[in-house]
């Protein structure tokens, strides 16, 4: 092969492996930042909400500063934002401008997620609370994407919410767990009906694969001892994990 054969083949070469990276310069310059702009605007000035919301826009990526009142509205901007035309990018920060304590927070959240659902949503969900520094995180497991869903808009709506992180998972869809399940609460409940009578202090029944966990807060030892040979009893578990406290203060 020539040297001139050569030195044709590597320019070829060289301009084939420069095109995606020009192609991506081109798509990510700063044409549509005045179009984006005006769209971002004009969604943050009709919203009452976002009126201490500020935007502006360099290479399709959108800069968020101001505050809002809860962390719902700095959630809701960001995702219906990046959904925009032409945006490349969402850089949110935007602070929530409401404070609780983080002890009167967390109680405050535990007991609407208690309340969230009546029998039987409640007694097939679980979820566990972390606030630090407003910052909350919301573990867990849930039945269905309608319960999870609910769970993330009751933290995301209560003032003094910085910030979420969700980590609460949903059960597969399994119509053999779902009879478990059944089965299981009605075990439980026919031998402790006084758990059903509150929603705010159910057990909780979780299952997944046949694999049932049992969590909450019950008044004594022997209560604790009752719900579990009560689940073990059901056809169809393969293992109950018992994750019941008993109450120091009952």
């Amino acid at each position: 092969m020539t040297k001139a054969i050569k030195l044709t083949l590597v320019t070829i070469l060289s301009a084939a492996l420069c095109a995606p990276i020009a192609a991506q310069q081109v798509s990510g310059s700063g044409k549509y930042d005045s179009q984006i702009l005006s769209e971002v605007q004009s969604y943050l000035q009709g919203n009452k909400s976002l009126s201490n919301v500020h935007a502006r826009v360099e290479q399709g990526v959108v800069t968020l500063t101001g505050s809002v009142g809860l962390y719902y509205d700095k959630a809701n901007a960001e995702q219906k934002i990046r959904r925009k035309d032409h945006v490349a990018g969402v850089r949110d920060d935007v602070t929530v401008a409401s404070t609780v304590p983080d002890e009167q927070l967390q109680n405050k959240l535990a007991d609407k997620l208690r309340y969230d659902h009546t029998y039987p949503g409640t007694v097939f969900n679980s979820f566990s609370l972390g606030v630090r520094n407003g910052v909350v995180t919301l573990s867990g497991s849930t039945r269905t994407y309608a319960s999870r869903d609910s769970a993330i808009n009751l933290v995301e709506t209560t003032p003094g919410v910085k910030e979420l992180i969700d980590r609460v998972k949903v059960a597969p869809l399994s119509p053999f767990d779902d009879a478990i399940r059944f089965r299981v609460a009605r075990a439980v409940y026919g031998r402790l009906p006084m758990y059903a009578n509150d929603p705010q202090d159910p057990i909780r029944i979780v299952v997944a694969n046949g694999n049932v966990a049992l969590d909450g807060v019950v008044n004594s030892q022997v209560d604790k001892q009752v719900a579990f040979m009560a689940a073990s009893e059901v056809p169809g578990v393969y293992r109950v994990t018992n994750n019941l406290a008993v109450s120091s203060g009952k």
